[in-house]
């Protein structure tokens, strides 16, 4: 049986439709997990999106809607994250982006359940 924990780790596995695998489920999961663990999670997810391979990252672009069915805030999560990737695919932008993404991993809203 699959763990959250494990999924997560599978996100860095060197080969690609593991990788793609695990986001599916990870989206999947995420609409029906009691914990929102995405909320705390989900920059993992993130950085797939933006993988080498766009196999993978559209594959995980794909599956992340399924993140904002849960509510307002998964919602406005997925909103940002959007407009990050496309910051992120622009690389003049690239540093800009990893300090908007390390002030948003390190906000109280996020990290609370």
């Amino acid at each position: 049986m699959m763990s959250w924990d494990n999924l997560i780790k599978d996100l860095k596995h060197p080969y690609y439709l593991m990788r793609i695998t695990a986001a599916q489920l990870l989206c999947n999961l995420s609409k029906s997990y009691s914990v929102d663990r995405i909320l705390h999670d989900y920059r993992y997810l993130f950085e797939l999106a933006m993988d080498i391979n766009k196999e993978v990252a559209r594959a995980c672009i794909q599956s992340m809607w399924k993140i904002a069915v849960k509510g307002r805030q998964h919602e406005e999560l997925l909103t940002e994250a959007s407009m990050l990737i496309r910051i992120e695919k622009n690389k003049k932008y690239r540093k800009k982006y990893k300090e908007i993404l390390a002030n948003r991993c390190q906000s109280p809203k996020l990290t609370s359940y």
